[in-house]
């Protein structure tokens, strides 16, 4: 019997209804705080770790995690409803992709001209974190790998180690003047800045020993912030701590998010701030909890560089039932941050809206490099393919070794917009996952109220911020521009099979020449999890991707195994056991400096442990 995905909405008709209202855009004041910075070297980092070494080093590392054995699988039931049809699209029926416009079966027209192993925990037990959180990028000399549990950098030209990075992330929160006992970092987040050479790291840190000065225990986050893109022992960095307590943000006037867990932070820029955001998760007296709502936070660059108490400007719940419509059954949606290699006016967020598929919110930062900074938004662009807000956690892509049953599929996340959202020459880029068909649709069963698919595809926005349909970037762009999709497209597995691959956890980057690369994971039940890129040139059909004819044209990094190091057991949803390995949560793709090469970081499979793979693609 054919399996199918399936995905339980609860709600979900009023969620679609057409007379659901947007919110109107504000314009939102920041409340603000200061935070004091301190300044540390690579090599004095380094000499920290020796303590945090030794307190690891009694860690043991299980090579294959015991997994439970999960009750019976029942049968699926049998998808044959005829009320099944494609995704209503404001009212109407939008089949998407256009059944004319297909993906081109030729080989990307990217080539590989260096790959190798960048992390792995069989070359270090301690330094790969589960998931790993894969984020990577590369700078004048150096590819730099931030994961958790790990910094590492490489010669950009070998593939090498040099060694001058090569620590734990915790290093970096223990120089932070508020807390000197950081015992857990968590999702990185790394870019290079073209405007300034330098480098950003951003982790998430919790701070779970015996607090120091009479300080609480907290959670939060860090940014460093080098001297220069090229890292060596002497590089200085300064490191900021933005805690998330009321009791230390009060003091210097700032509400806090208190009671609150940051999570899943994201980092972009521009030429002339740094946008950092934050989904904020409550708990309650039973155990459970959810999504509040995102906090979002812009630093003027003069601010930061300059001073020794940057001004760190917050908006809170940005998106949460404060603003949403009076339907409240669905969470808050995950806002993104924005690379924006453009001299813009403004600042930017984005985020898929769950409440209204068919849209993406844009949010614009006005003055952003100021110290009163004010978020124009939530602005809605209206997309074909952004129902994937219903793609939610508990659908996950099985591979060969993890099966519904058996020892847990793949986890896909959500439909968040993935690593890296970004613009470039007034163009906004985003992808994120969704379940589709074999004919790259989403469709919802009327009668059952689900959605239907058999498998996971990467959905591809390029949409044009000054309103110019063409995508010249020719309209004007003011506070409250309306921007408009240029085109858009769906990477999925088109053949007619019971054991479909599925596309997930992808990022992409496209050059100053308008060529684009996708890279991700692909999986199957008949396929170990293996690193793929596919790509584009700037005059090819819109909408459209070379995938080539087969796996073969397109995997870089084949995996050799199943996957079984970080079961997250979810228990039985629909009749089906969904246990869930932890995947990626994310992965990343950069752009030399070079303005035309690009590289990608990914992860595979190999006998029940994961694998860290660099290319460097050059430019067609």
């Amino acid at each position: 019997m054919k399996k199918i995905a399936i995905i339980a909405l609860v709600g979900l008709i009023s969620s679609l209804s057409a007379n659901a209202k947007r919110p109107t855009p504000q314009n939102i004041p920041a409340k603000k705080t200061k935070v004091a910075a301190t300044t540390v070297t690579t090599d004095q980092l380094v000499a920290q770790m020796a303590a945090i070494k030794a307190k690891s080093a009694a860690t043991q590392f299980a090579p294959v995690c015991n997994v439970p054995t999960p009750p019976p699988q029942p049968d699926l039931p049998a998808q044959n409803n005829p009320n099944a049809v494609p995704m209503a699209y404001n009212g109407e029926v939008a089949f998407y992709p256009d059944p004319s416009v297909s993906n081109l079966k030729i080989v990307p027209p990217q080539t590989i001209a260096l790959k190798f192993l960048a992390a792995s925990p069989r070359l270090n037990p301690i330094q790969l974190g589960t998931p790993p959180d894969t984020s990577g990028i590369v700078s004048q000399e150096q590819f730099i790998v931030a994961i958790n549990n790990g910094l590492i950098s490489f010669d950009k030209e070998t593939g090498k180690r040099d060694f001058v990075l090569d620590i734990d992330p915790n290093a970096f929160g223990n120089t932070t003047p508020n807390f000197q006992l950081v015992d857990d970092t968590f999702d990185p987040r790394i870019r290079r800045d073209p405007f300034e050479n330098r480098i950003y790291i951003l982790y998430g840190i919790n701070s779970t020993s015996s607090p120091t000065d009479g300080l609480p225990v907290d959670n939060g986050f860090y940014l460093a912030v080098s001297d220069s893109d090229v890292i060596t022992p002497c590089t200085t960095w300064k490191v900021v701590y933005v805690p998330n307590s009321t009791e230390i943000l009060d003091e210097n006037g700032c509400t806090g998010d208190k009671d609150l867990f940051f999570d899943f932070p994201g980092l972009g820029f521009d030429a002339h701030a740094l946008y950092i955001s934050g989904n904020m998760y409550y708990s309650d007296a039973a155990g459970s909890g959810g999504l509040e709502g995102n906090t979002v936070f812009v630093i003027s660059k003069d601010s930061l560089f300059t001073s020794d108490e940057p001004t760190i400007n917050v908006f809170r719940t940005v998106f949460g039932y404060g603003v949403q419509t009076e339907n409240t059954l669905t969470e808050a949606p995950t806002v993104s941050c924005i690379d924006n290699f453009d001299e813009s006016e403004f600042g930017y967020f984005v985020a898929n809206y769950p409440l209204l598929y068919g849209s993406l919110a844009l949010f614009r930062v006005v003055d952003p490099g100021s110290e009163t900074p004010s978020l124009v938004g939530p602005i809605f662009i209206d997309t074909p393919i952004a129902a994937t807000a219903f793609l939610q956690p508990q659908s996950g892509a099985p591979s060969k070794g993890n099966l519904y049953g058996q020892a847990g599929v793949l986890e896909c996340i959500d439909q968040r917009l993935q690593q890296t959202t970004y613009i470039r020459n007034h163009q906004l880029f985003t992808i994120n996952a969704s379940i589709v068909d074999k004919d790259g649709i989403c469709r919802y069963d009327e009668i059952n109220e689900v959605v239907l698919g058999d498998r996971i595809g990467q959905r591809w926005h390029q949409i044009d911020l000054t309103g110019d349909a063409s995508g010249n970037g020719s309209g004007t762009e003011t506070a409250t521009t309306v921007p408009k999709l240029v085109q858009a497209g769906t990477l999925y597995d088109d053949r007619d099979t019971d054991s479909p691959l599925y596309y997930m956890m992808a990022s992409m980057m496209s050059n100053v020449q308008g060529d684009l690369v996708i890279a991700g994971t692909v999986t199957g039940e008949d396929e170990y999890p293996s690193a793929f890129y596919v790509g584009r040139k700037a005059s090819d059909p819109l909408g459209t991707l070379r995938v080539g004819s087969s796996l073969d044209d397109i995997v870089f990094a084949e995996g050799s195994g199943h996957y079984t190091r970080s079961l997250n057991s979810r228990g039985v949803i629909n009749g089906v056991w969904v246990g869930h390995q932890r995947w990626g949560d994310y992965c990343q793709t950069s752009l030399d400096p070079d303005g035309s090469t690009i590289w990608a970081l990914q992860e595979t499979a190999q006998d029940g442990l994961e694998n860290l793979y660099v290319i460097k693609l050059l430019a067609p």
